[in-house]
């Protein structure tokens, strides 16, 4: 139900967001934000991980409410429309402030409505626009910040701001980061739908499909722009010029939190803003393109984009169903042995496919693993997921990281070692005994190289510039 939630949360925000751009750019533009904007491939996190819906789904979904709003009250006049977009604008901070790039949307788009549509010389003054729309939302953001900032430490014992940390190297260097995510992550994640992509029977189906779209919307939206007000050429650059500045401060989020940029994993989970961003922009310029033979160009842009999201779907649903069936296993094996309050068990399993596209988790956090094991046995058990990886890198999820943790584990401790590997047939649970057990275990998974699973080429790339600024800056 999180996930179906999630879903309908998104494309509710797909469709004000298309409403909006309705007001102010062709119709052609819209019908192919409208093809890609449902599928945010580098943002795909918020769809596959359900705890992540109520915060980072609804803080997009109010500033998409918001901003149609606003935007329609530059076109009705009508107060009380204005008093709800600015209102949708406060629940989405509270929500979650990482819509804060998305502001610059929320003052000119309503603003670029009016100029559009009015002699601004004669017939309304600066001033006015300013006051009416540039004004009140940073009047919103600054009292947010302040309550974020002092506010929230009235109430908050650990005096640890969620979201906030420290400026130092790091927070520039992260910040730094993220245009390599847009400008070379992005395009590579494209690429590498090559390789899945004609695993799926469907693919030319849906390929033939976006052909006859792309020739239906070419052929058939000239009749509408007739009948559509759209932007004219100069505010239209000015528009574009917007949507880009929002698309390059989104890197503010990641110099405030310092959590790292990233198109795979857990924390791509960020990136929701920019893609916002960056999709009405690439609809833009597929827009554009009129005649038929560079008609090839939106239509593959558009297969890879979609496709994307279909193989991390795929593969989500690949990881969740080898996640339950390990889970069930792990259960039936421990009811058959007593277990007491010394009892800790070591579990050797995938942390990512054998197929991995997008580093799609089967698991990866210890809280999550227990949390879930306890709910299929109702036992309450110590869990350590262990991988290949998670015992020759310390920095692999170091804060689940057993090599990390070792001292933990209790001398006392009657160790059990359950390992599970894709496509075997049967998987091991044993007794080890004590920690020397242990230690002697985790040697023979590195040699032998035991759930080992291939690290994507975004990842590498990611790695060695972190090993490279280490080594230089002297940070972790």
């Amino acid at each position: 139900l999180y996930i179906i939630s999630s879903i309908f949360t998104w494309l509710a925000t797909v469709y004000f967001l298309t409403l909006t751009l309705l007001q102010l750019v062709k119709r052609k533009t819209v019908y192919i934000f409208l093809l890609i904007a449902p599928f945010p491939f580098f943002a795909s996190i918020i769809i596959t991980s359900p705890d992540l819906f109520t915060a980072y789904f609804i803080s997009i979904l109010f500033w998409s409410m918001s901003l149609f709003f606003l935007v329609q009250y530059a076109k009705s006049k009508n107060i009380y429309i204005y008093i709800s977009g600015l209102t949708f604008l406060i629940f989405s901070l509270l929500c979650l402030e990482y819509i804060i790039p998305l502001l610059l949307l929320t003052i000119f788009f309503p603003l670029l409505y009016e100029i559009n549509k009015i002699d601004l010389l004669k017939k309304e003054s600066f001033i006015n626009l300013f006051l009416r729309y540039f004004l009140p939302v940073i009047i919103i953001a600054l009292f947010f910040l302040i309550f974020k900032i002092y506010l929230v430490k009235l109430y908050n014992n650990n005096q640890i701001i969620y979201g906030l940390n420290t400026f130092n190297l790091k927070s520039f260097l992260q910040a730094f980061y993220y245009y390599f995510v847009i400008f070379i992550e992005v395009p590579i994640l494209l690429l590498e739908t090559i390789a899945f992509i004609f695993k799926h029977k469907l693919f030319f189906l849906f390929l033939s499909l976006l052909i006859l779209i792309f020739f239906i919307i070419n052929n058939k939206i000239n009749n509408d722009n007739k009948i559509q007000n759209t932007l004219n050429h100069k505010n239209e650059k000015f528009f574009i010029l917007i949507l880009i500045l929002s698309l390059l401060s989104s890197a503010i989020i990641f110099f405030i939190s310092v959590y790292p940029s990233s198109t795979f994993g857990y924390y791509n989970r960020m990136m929701l803003p920019s893609f916002v961003s960056l999709t009405i922009l690439v609809s833009i310029f597929l827009g554009k393109i009129n005649k038929r033979k560079y008609l090839v160009a939106p239509i593959f842009i558009s297969i890879f984009w979609i496709f994307s999201m279909f193989i991390q779907l795929d593969n989500s649903i690949k990881s969740w169903e080898i996640r339950v069936e390990i889970m069930e296993d792990i259960s039936k094996k421990i009811k058959k042995i007593k277990t007491n309050d010394n009892f800790v068990l070591i579990a050797n399993v995938p942390f990512f496919l054998k197929d991995n596209y997008n580093n799609e988790t089967v698991f990866f956090t210890r809280w999550s693993f227990n949390a879930h094991l306890n709910m299929v046995s109702s036992l309450n058990l110590s869990v350590w997921p262990i991988s290949h990886r998670i015992l020759i890198d310390p920095l692999f999820y170091p804060g689940h990281n057993i090599i990390n943790k070792f001292n933990s584990i209790s001398n006392k401790s009657n160790i059990y070692y359950y390992q599970f590997e894709e496509d075997k047939e049967k998987s091991i649970f044993e007794n080890l005994g004590n920690k020397q057990d242990l230690l002697k275990k985790i040697e023979s998974i590195k040699l032998k190289k035991i759930n080992n699973h291939p690290i994507i080429l975004r990842e590498k790339i990611r790695l060695k510039l972190i090993k490279l600024i280490q080594e230089n800056f002297f940070i972790r």
